[in-house]
């Protein structure tokens, strides 16, 4: 049976592609099964056809898993947004501290000629203002009725930012939602059985158990939040400053609960527990040693699991310990294949959606790359010793892989995970989960002391990473490498697994990951010189790209952690474009759907000059990305009609608005307006003008200024509103393409239908970010013509 697993697993693994990739149906699938089936019954006197017709009928339910969940998703399709009061059952809820996003499965709408909904919804809800006592009480398992928004799930729309519409098709997801008013939750009473009410008790009792001892740990500053993440899971009270630190030096993943925090936690119990034992005679004497310790390390794994919040990763790896244990309990010797199959094709089984996601595929290939590597050293070697061989052979195992999901794969995040690993596995995961059993207990003087001691080592490991991040270059996300790149860090990668001596290996892990790190990014046509809007939904983000030059011109709107821009959208998208640093970012003006997504450009791309608005120093809307600005050396100035050109590269930024009097005006009519001219052998082949979020009194004024305004290419003023891109302005700027920034489904009702015929009637190319996704536009050179591209088709959005 055993000899079966890996081929069962695999076939299952290859139905769930077929039916990802609509290659067979459900239709199909079932009669699939049921030949399989029949030739089971009818071959049991020939093992070969008996086997694989089994692996036939398994390889169908591969397909009938992901194609029922796919067919689910697509039962109630959604053309356009809309308002729905909806009744269904909590069955995934997951927080992020400041948002909240569950799923409702079961939905239906409630009224007497409501529209159907889709079965299943993903619902997002801030938590930055004060939440409802209902929102924070939301369980697994509780129904609710309440009114959703809901939306479309639409494809990605950047480059280096993958689509999540498929990612929501594989989980039966068939839209996305907001709710209208979150006093308007109400918990149903629903009747349960006695073994669901228990089991809610008990997630009852261990959430208020985490919160209680969170809250202590909290109590002891930033040291205790960062034990709090690490013993508990939740990074929900970490500054941001902190987890973007240990993202950039490479170690982010140290603070997401995951297997690796498992492998620590319980071979730290298996090593304790062993030792005792081996100390005892008499235990010694009545059973071996490893499998109590076994035994006390897959209990001690599966409290932590509790505590730290039950994550998926963590049940991966929990059931991969649990087949361990198993097998060392029967006395079976299970193969590495045959181990690797038992932990997979039950988690398949239960989520076909995990063989595309980026999580469980880590897990495994680590898993794999572990057991391919076992082999004897060629000296004994400590703990310590040993601790560093398994990091740098999970590093080698992952690294092409994180790199091909468009991962940051940097020389100093081999280094750093050599040192953080150890450190995390040795002294901070063990101070953290003693700290956190002892914030369980009574207030105590000793208790608190230790608290205490363990917050100071929490304090001294931030501080330390914090000093570290803020000398290293950024290694932004989003650009995956050429294939030959990555099929030479493959190679490596495997020579490091079979290396003997610790050393090479770690040395090996180094060549690939410089390798996947120093290698540009695929190249994303059209080329340089080119213009890319970025879509960022009710927000600016524009690149002006230049053979020797790139500018960022506004970033996006932030709020908090749960909708970041800049995060999100823009320094992928720069990765991905192949832009390792910036020559000037231009914050137009300081609201925030424009300003606020470059605080975290600052953080994570090398940028060499910030320009303001003239008069703008003072603007408390500022003063953030000011600090942040001083902090990573930017050079920051103000700009506005009057000051001279500046050349970057074959690009030329000229300044043209606002005026030098200081008649007062908005904020929105205070933008720092520039036109950007693209050069090509001293010549200007391309214009950009790039008005900000100008008015049309404020674009009359800037006509009187007597300055050049004609352009070939326009990013329209203030997403297309009704009040800007007036007809005289176009009539001088006289565009021959025009972008507009603006939502899909917009709320605001942008653009403005008035606007958009404004546009077509000055005879401009008009394309639209919400409609086209990120808008590519190549710039015409002396060897080829000006082409626009979006990013994927173009979409159905509100129709103006």
């Amino acid at each position: 049976m055993f000899s079966l697993l890996p081929i069962a697993t695999l076939g299952y693994g290859v139905g769930i592609i077929l039916a990802d990739q609509a290659l067979v149906d459900i239709a199909l699938a079932r009669v699939i099964a049921t030949f399989g089936l029949l030739a089971g019954l009818c071959s049991r006197r020939r093992p070969g056809l008996h086997a694989a017709a089994a692996v036939v009928l398994i390889g169908a339910c591969g397909v009938l898993a992901l194609a029922g969940a796919r067919e689910r998703a697509a039962r109630v399709p959604l053309a356009q947004p809309r308002e729905a009061l909806v009744e269904g059952t909590v069955c995934a809820l997951r927080g992020t501290g400041a948002a909240l996003a569950f799923d409702l499965c079961a939905c239906r709408a409630v009224g007497p000629a409501a529209d159907p909904v889709p079965p299943r919804l993903r619902v997002f809800e801030s938590l930055d203002s004060e939440p409802t006592a209902a929102l924070l009480q939301l369980r697994n398992g509780q129904r609710i009725r309440t009114r959703l928004r809901l939306t479309p799930i639409r494809a990605g729309a950047n480059p280096g930012s993958r689509s999540r519409q498929n990612a929501y098709a594989r989980r039966g997801i068939g839209a996305l939602a907001s709710l209208r008013d979150p006093a308007m939750l109400v918990r149903l009473e629903t009747p349960v059985g006695i073994w669901k009410s228990a089991a809610g008790e008990v997630r009852g009792v261990v959430e208020s158990w985490r919160r209680s001892i969170g809250e202590r740990l909290s109590r002891h500053g930033a040291g205790g939040r960062l034990i709090r993440a690490l013993a508990l899971g939740d990074r929900s009270t970490l500054a941001r400053i902190n987890g973007d630190a240990f993202a950039r030096v490479g170690i982010g993943h140290l603070l997401a609960v995951s297997g690796l925090h498992l492998a620590l936690v319980a071979g730290l119990a298996f090593g304790t527990v062993r030792r005792v034992c081996l100390r005892s005679a008499r235990l010694s004497a009545h059973r071996d040693p490893r499998e109590i310790a076994l035994l006390a390390a897959f209990a001690i794994a599966l409290l932590y699991a509790g505590m730290s919040g039950w994550g998926i990763p963590v049940r991966r790896a929990l059931l991969f310990l649990g087949v361990v244990c198993l097998s060392v309990a029967s006395r079976r010797t299970v193969r590495g294949g045959q181990l690797l199959s038992l932990a997979a094709l039950p988690l398949l089984i239960a989520e076909p959606h995990a063989l595309f996601e980026m999580g469980a595929q880590l897990s495994f290939v680590a898993s794999a790359g572990l057991l391919l590597a076992r082999r004897p050293a060629r000296v004994e070697s400590s703990a310590f010793a040993s601790l560093i061989r398994t990091s740098a052979t999970a590093i080698a195992a992952t690294a092409p892989w994180v790199a091909w999901h468009g991962g940051s794969v940097g020389v100093w995040g081999v280094a750093a995970n050599l040192i953080a690993v150890p450190w995390v596995g040795f002294v901070m995961l063990p101070a953290s989960l003693l700290a956190a059993c002892l914030a369980a207990l009574p207030e105590m003087t000793v208790a608190t002391a230790i608290i205490g001691f363990a917050a100071q080592l929490g304090a001294l490991t931030l501080d330390c990473v914090v000093a570290v991040a803020t000398r290293l270059p950024a290694s932004p996300t989003g650009g995956a490498p050429a294939w030959v790149v990555l099929l030479g860090a493959g190679m490596l990668s495997l020579l490091a697994l079979r290396a003997r001596s610790t050393a090479t290996r770690v040395l090996l892990s180094i060549a690939g990951s410089a390798l996947l790190s120093l290698a540009p990014a695929r190249e994303i046509a059209p080329l340089p010189p080119r213009v890319v809007s970025f879509d960022v939904g009710q927000g600016d983000a524009t690149v002006v790209e230049g053979r020797s030059g790139a500018l960022l011109i506004d970033g996006g709107r932030a709020f908090g952690d749960s909708l970041d821009m800049g995060r999100r959208v823009v320094v992928p998208g720069l990765a991905a474009l192949g832009i390792e640093a910036l020559d000037l970012v231009i914050a137009s003006h300081a609201d925030l759907d424009h300003r606020g997504g470059l605080e975290t450009v600052l953080r994570r791309v090398p940028v060499r000059v910030l320009w303001l608005p003239r008069g703008s120093l003072e603007e408390p809307g500022f003063r953030r990305l000011l600090e942040i600005a001083n902090e990573r050396g930017v050079t920051v100035v103000e700009r506005g009609a009057g000051d001279p050109p500046t050349r970057f590269g074959d690009l030329r930024v000229v300044p043209i608005w606002p005026p030098r009097d200081n008649a007062p005006i908005g904020r929105n009519d205070s933008s720092l307006v520039v036109r950007v001219e693209v050069f090509e052998a001293g010549e200007v082949l391309e214009s950009v003008l790039l008005p900000g979020d100008l008015g049309a009194v404020a674009e009359r004024r800037l006509i009187e200024l007597d300055v050049e305004l004609r352009s070939t290419i326009l990013k329209v003023g203030h997403h297309g509103s009704r009040g800007s891109s007036t007809g005289e302005f176009l009539a001088v700027v006289r565009p021959e393409i025009a972008l507009v920034s603006a939502p899909c489904f917009g709320r605001g009702g942008l653009p403005s239908a008035s606007s958009m015929q404004r546009l077509r009637e000055s005879s401009a190319e008009v394309w639209w970010t919400g409609s086209s996704g990120a808008v590519i536009v190549g710039l015409t050179t002396r060897s080829r013509t000006r082409t626009v591209t979006g990013w994927h088709q173009n979409v159905q959005c509100w129709k103006h």
